[in-house]
């Protein structure tokens, strides 16, 4: 095959050049994308002439990167035409390209201080996440750009972020703030998520993790709190939506979004707002009377407010057990009593309705729960289901 330049000329002495591919019959051509003063800069033999110009420079270059095309076309023993040549260029220069392309763009935002950074990650990235997570994420990236502004680092840039900086970080959650394991972690998780779109290695990253305890009511329990009277309107508003959280197992989020519209055939339909997976979910007893005194709408209060409450009522309710926490905190565990009514929370319903009101009162399975409340079985089983050691106590006895 030969490989010839070949000129097209524009008028005014001037002419466009290409690369051509000769081979019998077939012709490709190849621009170098250059146009030359034919009577300065071009020779007599075909060439450009050796008093270089930049336009005659790249001429040469493009026909270097042709020859290169063929002797790695002759290396994997393809078959070299004409078309096949122009394509390997043009793969090849479009791959090269790329890969500079991504270089540049790497080392321009390695050059970027590391607080714009995240800045910008925070107001371009934080809308797909829930209003509660974007405030958590926020005070995490928050607190890591306090730290390296205590430490003489407010204007460190991306390319000067490594490990030991990032360690620091971390025995300071611990030995300054003094932070439980589950905050610990909660910040280097949502620290990963930054460092991660910048582009920084987070394998060596180690999120530390506390099980908590599942706390949830007993069936004597849950019939104490039916039964103490609330004292003000707001206190049997949070007395109501907590008790249509045990029965239903649907959060407090979900809970606020039933209307009229939203029950159909004595069930509640609707898709959860956590993981948007749709649920069918029967109303039977106490839910219904319930349900059936605001007229089809969840009573009306802000989580807050159910939390302070809740708290009043089971202690008028006599659901003060002492409950022994495991806790962690500064990198130290201890155990803890604590009353079990400082622990009630909106939180407790689902796991209540988990762990006492779908197995005793309806017999239902995990899978039976997984399947009503929309959870991943995993999670249900690892974070909301309290395993009956009583019952296998009581068995285990006899």
């Amino acid at each position: 095959m030969k490989v010839r330049f070949l000129l097209k000329r524009t008028g005014d002495g001037l002419a466009r050049v290409y690369v051509a591919l000769y081979l019998q019959e077939v012709q490709e051509l190849i621009s170098t994308g250059e146009t030359i003063n034919e009577k300065t800069e071009w020779g007599a033999d075909g060439r450009p002439k050796k008093m270089l110009s930049r336009s005659a420079s790249r001429v040469l270059e493009v026909e270097s990167q042709v020859w290169d095309a063929i002797t790695r076309l002759k290396a994997r023993k393809a078959v070299v035409t004409p078309l096949a040549v122009k394509r390997e260029y043009l793969s090849h220069s479009k791959n090269a390209i790329t890969t500079q392309l991504d270089i540049d763009r790497a080392e321009k935002k390695a050059k970027v201080l590391v607080k714009t950074l995240a800045a910008k990650w925070k107001e371009d990235h934080l809308f797909r996440y829930r209003e509660s997570t974007r405030k958590a994420v926020r005070e995490s990236i928050d607190g890591f750009l306090s730290f390296l502004k205590a430490t003489d680092h407010a204007l460190i840039e991306r390319d000067d972020l490594g490990p030991d900086l990032i360690a620091s970080y971390e025995r300071y959650l611990q030995d300054k703030k003094k932070l439980s394991d589950s905050t610990h972690g909660k910040r280097m998780k949502h620290l990963r998520w930054f460092l991660k779109h910048i582009d920084y290695d987070v394998s060596k990253i180690k999120i530390r993790t506390h099980r908590k305890e599942i706390i949830s009511l007993s069936l004597t329990e849950l019939e104490k709190l039916e039964n103490v009277l609330p004292e003000t309107p707001e206190e049997n508003r949070a007395k109501d939506i907590f008790l249509l959280g045990c029965y239903l197992g649907l959060r407090i989020s979900d809970l606020k979004r039933i209307t009229p519209a939203s029950i159909s055939q004595g069930r509640i339909t609707m898709v959860l707002r956590k993981n948007n997976r749709p649920v069918q979910i029967p109303i039977t007893g106490q839910a219904k009377t319930i349900l059936d005194s605001y007229a089809n709408y969840a009573p009306k209060i802000n989580e807050q407010s159910v939390n302070k409450c809740l708290k009043l009522l089971c202690q008028r309710a006599g659901i003060t057990d002492m409950v022994t926490l495991r806790k962690s905190k500064g990198g130290r565990q201890y155990d803890e009593a604590v009353p079990k009514f400082k622990l009630i929370t909106t939180h407790i319903a689902g796991k209540t309705f988990i762990s006492t009101v779908a197995p005793k009162l309806y017999n239902m399975t995990p899978a039976d729960v997984a399947a009503i409340t929309g959870k991943d079985l995993k999670t249900l089983l690892g974070h909301y289901y309290q395993l009956p050691q009583e019952e296998a106590i009581k068995k285990m006895s006899t």
